[in-house]
């Protein structure tokens, strides 16, 4: 078996010729004639010369020779090719009717040789002479020149493959936007399916021949060509792995090459390097951060203002809710036939009963209302972002996509919280199904970016404000047992002593019934609130290269542009998404308030917690 390159031997060969061409050039303009020199010095007439020479004519202008065939030339033995220029002046006009001479080196061709060694023009500048491989391996010039012109001469290589030989041109084609700094290539002469082949140069095994090819300066790969002896067997497999600061970041694989390759003959391989993408399909813990005021529609303000009412004013509040349509129609309305003044009275009574006789600790509740509306705009939402399937050749991901989010943290100025799990109280905060891709950048070293393209939330921002009250504000204010609306609304409101000091007992009734009735109805009422698909909240992360819009705030701290994979340097797994402080993903995030989608400042970060994705993409656990 012999497998080898000569690409060596082109390029000592290519670096001379142009020296070799000058030498020629300034020994035919110091000839007195045409004819050769004898011993004695004087000159004789060539063998054949006809006694008519052709008068060298000075060009006029810049002219040259063109390659239209390949100047590389591989032929099998006894196999015939064209060897074709074209001849053209300085403006690239083709020049007709010039004489071309094509003169083979005799010496290294052994017996291929060329149809006619002269040749016109013809009106398009072109000319062509045949040429017939011999039955010996040769490698050899044949040289262009235009009679009565200096002008530069176009030189073939010609290579004439020996017998049971076959040529493999291996044409590297990077289709990665990295530059790469080489290809590590393996040929194999049995047929392996390219899945079965791993990207890591390092775990390839049972190669026939393994070799690096370097791109030239622009990072185009010139053609690699490889002798291959067939009496052992032809290549069936070739693999290409493209590096960058020595990590894979592109692979080629074709395969299986043709197994009947005739002996002599050449094969062009072209091996496209796609982008390897690191692996990114599992489960990341994510950490979402909104200003959650700020893109609450104007009727869902109202609900938390109507929430922070309550807490301001309870009797005035109580009495709204239960007296007037449409809020009350859950429930019948029955206080909108209570006597005038009773509903008069009612909400101060009930307000002054609350600051006489409720406890301290009762009072206080109404002091951090305020809290709620600060803790909207400090607040972050943790879950699971789940990625099903590995980037395909482009960097897309799968069609489906996960976003559950059932944990939130929230800052009060009043009192330090931990993190709740919203999950084991049977709360969802928000959930989203989201496309999007991987994309390789040279922007800063070798960088990957995931791209998360718009996506709906439904975002159950109902469980969140009666989370906040149930699981935070009233157990840290009022104690543990105070973990319900109709916990809170019992120690605030004493239907009996309402009835003492309105002098009318039935309404010690009506007001126990209608005080658990009032919070179940604003519990039921807040939970089913939510900005589901139709209400257009959505996210997704800037592309690179893409310009901050004018209507985008950012979340302090945090920079616009693309999400960046911080990768493991052991298996090229991504490890996180984005990162901690500035270098959080950014969340262009937009909440459909009415016909304007609103712009909302967010960020995000996430730690990768597991390599498979759970469950099936769209039940939402």
């Amino acid at each position: 078996m012999s497998l080898r390159s000569f690409a060596s031997l082109r390029q000592l060969r290519s670096a001379l010729l142009p020296l070799v061409a000058l030498l020629g050039l300034a020994a035919c303009a110091g000839d007195p004639g045409s004819g050769s020199v004898t011993d004695d010095g004087r000159t004789r007439a060539d063998a054949g010369d006809t006694g008519t020479t052709d008068t060298f004519v000075p060009p006029t202008s810049q002219t040259r020779l063109e390659f239209v065939s390949s100047q590389d030339v591989y032929m099998p033995f006894a196999g015939t090719a064209e060897l074709t220029v074209r001849y053209v002046d300085f403006n690239d006009q083709p020049i007709a009717d010039a004489t071309l001479n094509f003169d083979i080196d005799e010496a290294f061709a052994a017996d291929t040789r060329l149809r006619t060694q002269t040749t016109r023009t013809d009106a398009e500048g072109i000319a062509s002479v045949g040429i017939v491989a011999g039955a010996i391996p040769a490698e050899f010039d044949v040289t262009v020149t235009v009679r009565g012109n200096d002008v530069l001469p176009a030189v073939f290589r010609v290579t004439v493959r020996p017998k049971d030989i076959s040529d493999y041109f291996i044409q590297i084609v990077n289709a990665s936007p990295l530059r790469l700094q080489k290809a590590e290539t393996f040929v194999f002469n049995e047929a392996i399916t390219c899945a079965e082949l791993p990207s890591d140069p390092n775990l390839i095994v049972g190669a026939l021949q393994s070799f690096d090819i370097y791109p030239d300066a622009s990072g185009i790969f010139d053609q690699y060509p490889l002798e291959v002896d067939l009496l052992d067997m032809p290549l069936r497999t070739i693999v290409a792995i493209g590096s960058k600061e020595d990590q894979p970041v592109a692979v080629g694989c074709v395969a299986p090459l043709p197994a009947d390759l005739e002996p002599g003959s050449a094969i062009t391989v072209e091996v496209v390097l796609n982008p390897l993408y690191p692996s990114v399909a599992g489960v990341y813990r994510v950490t979402n951060e909104f200003d959650v005021f700020e893109f609450l529609p104007p009727g869902v303000q109202t609900i938390v203002r109507t929430v922070g009412d309550f807490l301001t004013d309870p009797g005035q509040t109580l009495l709204d809710l239960l007296a007037t349509p449409p809020m009350c129609d859950p429930l019948g309305c029955p206080l909108a036939d209570l006597p005038s003044f009773v509903t008069a009275s009612l909400p101060g009574v009930i307000n002054g009963l609350i600051e006489a006789f409720a406890p301290a600790e009762v009072q206080q509740i109404f002091s951090v209302g305020g809290d709620i509306y600060a803790t909207l705009s400090q607040f972050k939402l943790a879950g699971d972002l789940s990625i099903f399937d590995e980037p395909d050749v482009s960097g897309r991901l799968g069609s489906c996509n996960e976003m559950v989010l059932n944990e939130i943290i929230v800052t009060f100025d009043s009192f330090e919280t931990p993190p709740f799990n919203l999950e084991s109280y049977g709360y969802q905060a928000a959930y989203g199904v989201w496309t999007g891709s991987v994309q390789a950048s040279e922007s800063a070293g070798v960088g990957y970016y995931l791209n998360v393209e718009s996506f709906g939330l439904t975002l159950n921002y109902g469980q969140i404000i009666v989370f906040i009250l149930e699981q935070v504000v009233f157990p840290e204010v009022l104690g543990p047992d105070i973990r319900s609306l109709e916990d809170f609304v019992s120690s605030v409101i004493d239907c009996n002593q309402i009835a003492v000091d309105v002098g009318w007992a039935p309404i010690e009734g009506i007001c126990n019934g209608f005080r658990d009735a009032l919070a179940a109805f604003v519990r039921d009422f807040l939970i089913s609130q939510t900005a589901s698909l139709d209400s257009l909240f959505q996210l997704a992360t800037p592309v690179e290269g893409t310009v901050q819009p004018a209507d985008v705030e950012l979340l302090s701290g945090v920079t616009w542009g693309p999400c960046q994979l911080q990768l493991s340097d052991r298996d090229f797994t991504a490890e996180s998404i984005g990162g901690i402080g500035a270098d959080r993903c950014v969340w262009d995030s937009r909440f459909g308030a009415g016909t304007t989608p609103q712009a909302v400042p967010g960020a995000f970060y996430g730690t990768r917690i597991s390599q498979t994705a759970r469950g099936i993409c769209g039940d939402g656990q």
